[in-house]
């Protein structure tokens, strides 16, 4: 999370590095090289990611009546493993990535959204709520097999969760009963948390974001960015 010219970067097609991190395909799977330090407190954080995705999809789909605002879910299915010296850190388990694309800045085309995704059995479950600037609500739920096979459905009805720390509102789309397990990032325009949700009878466990755009563009907030985003400039990765 460290801004960077473009001095600092290097690409080609199956690299990117920023800096001393990399993200690199390699042998069918995703590896993320992390050599970075956290802010403001400097402590080192040094380790290695791998995903391995189970299925790939293509295309994207739209968040945003004018498609401005592009998500493609790349791997919806993934085992990950993670291995880090500093902290001294292991573990394994399922996991999943994504991409976004955008014409405009997000909070030039939303006031905000949740999202969360679970995998319910062998199929994951994902889900965006958005809230346009023109005060429209756009819904997306989705169901993706370990095939690739992708079903459009309908999560269920919005159930008010438990605000944050910095008092953003968290909902999520249930067919029973939802509930926040744990806050694992509470921050003035962003929480991310594990919740608890349903699905066709089934319980299980989702990564749930929620995001405040008209609070991240306020002044207050854009004054504090630099102190979670420090930057740097010139060649030397580090």
């Amino acid at each position: 999370m460290t801004e960077r010219n473009s001095a600092a970067l290097e690409r080609a097609p199956e690299v990117l590095r920023v800096g001393r991190s990399a993200m690199e395909w390699r042998d069918g799977a995703l590896l993320i090289e992390i050599d970075e330090r956290c802010t403001p407190a400097p402590i080192p954080i040094r380790g290695r990611v791998e995903l391995r995705p189970l299925t790939l999809t293509s295309g994207a789909f739209a968040l945003d009546g004018a498609g401005r605002h592009l998500w493609r879910p790349i791997a919806p299915l993934a085992e990950v493993t993670a291995d880090f010296d500093a902290p001294g850190l292991r573990w394994r388990g399922h996991g999943y990535f994504d991409h976004n694309i955008g014409d405009e800045a997000l909070d030039a085309g939303f006031r905000s959204w949740t999202w969360s995704r679970g995998q319910s059995g062998s199929s994951a479950l994902i889900q965006f709520d958005v809230e346009r600037r023109t005060g429209e609500h756009d819904r997306l739920g989705l169901q993706i097999e370990p095939s690739g096979a992708i079903t459009h459905v309908d999560p269920g009805a919005p159930v008010k969760l438990e605000t944050s720390f910095w008092r953003i509102a968290r909902t999520a789309r249930s067919q029973g009963a939802a509930r926040v397990v744990e806050t694992w990032e509470d921050t003035p325009f962003y929480a991310r948390s594990k919740i608890r949700t349903a699905f066709e009878g089934r319980e299980f466990d989702a990564v749930h974001e929620s995001l405040d755009l008209d609070r991240f563009s306020s002044r207050w907030v854009q004054s504090l960015l630099g102190f979670r985003m420090p930057r740097r400039t010139g060649p030397l990765r580090g």
